[in-house]
């Protein structure tokens, strides 16, 4: 089982979508970014399922999906930011709650805080299991 768990992709359900879908409705009209590594094909992946179901729920996706080459420090996990504390709060819990999955609400970088994005999701390389 443990093998199993380690190399299995994250992904989401049909059901888990739909319940995403429902959460993020109250934010429909925000604004939300999407990034990805674009040589990580299971990121990628995941990536897109969080993409339909903000877009299911009437949220403007920015979509730079397997648009990034390389960052320092990597992003490892998935990883949420933003100015919008009640968005970035909602994706977090929704992602943790409803997805199951791990994510850590980061803060943007220092010079970024007043342009900031409403919010942005970093979908990073896999963590690797304890």
């Amino acid at each position: 089982m443990y093998l199993e768990q380690r190399i299995q992709p994250r992904q989401l359900s049909a059901a888990q979508i739909h319940d995403l879908v429902l959460a993020w409705k109250e934010y429909s009209g925000h604004s939300v970014t999407v990034w990805s590594y674009g040589t990580d094909l299971e990121g990628g992946a995941l990536s897109e399922q969080i993409k339909n179901s903000l877009i299911g729920a009437h949220v403007v996706v920015v979509n730079n999906i397997g648009r990034m080459t390389t960052s320092s420090p990597a992003h490892i996990g998935i990883e949420i930011a933003g100015v919008d504390k009640p968005l970035v709060d909602a994706i977090h819990a929704g992602l943790h709650e409803i997805g199951g999955l791990e994510a850590t609400e980061t803060a943007l970088p220092s010079g970024d805080a007043a342009d900031g994005v409403p919010a942005e999701i970093f979908v990073g390389t896999k963590p690797l299991a304890q």
